[in-house]
């Protein structure tokens, strides 16, 4: 795939994430997929496979009630890889969380089989989400 390509496919994925969009979450990530999650949350860790991806974004919904989103402001494409910066912002218990990310993915195939997320501020995302 072009880095066009590989762009689009981002955007397509954070669409997705935005709007709890399942059907096309499934269709880009690869069914061995891992994310990498930095800190020390409920999230941290390996996340592998699509459907432990899945269930780990689902957690993230509930957890912040619905009001997680990932605003895509950059991407930087090479090749087989794509770097994005994004917003994270959500509420949850009174505490407002206002993150901005870089994101690598690395593609293969038309699908997404690697995510690192690092937050540029981890302690604040540690004390958001713990």
């Amino acid at each position: 795939m072009s880095d066009q390509d590989n762009v689009a496919l981002i955007q397509r994925g954070f669409e997705a994430f935005n709007s709890a969009d399942l059907g096309t979450l499934s269709e880009i990530i690869a069914d061995d997929a891992v994310q990498h999650m930095q800190g020390k949350n409920p999230f941290t860790g390996d996340h592998k496979g699509r459907d432990n991806i899945l269930a780990m974004y689902g957690q993230i919904g509930e957890t912040s009630n619905g009001t997680f989103q990932a605003v895509l402001q950059d991407t930087k494409p090479n090749g087989d890889t794509v770097v994005a910066t994004y917003a994270g912002k959500a509420e949850r218990d009174g505490k407002a969380l206002a993150s901005t990310n870089t994101i690598t993915f690395t593609i293969r195939d038309g699908k997404i089989v690697d995510i690192d997320d690092v937050p540029g501020d981890l302690a604040a995302w540690d004390s958001f989400w713990g």
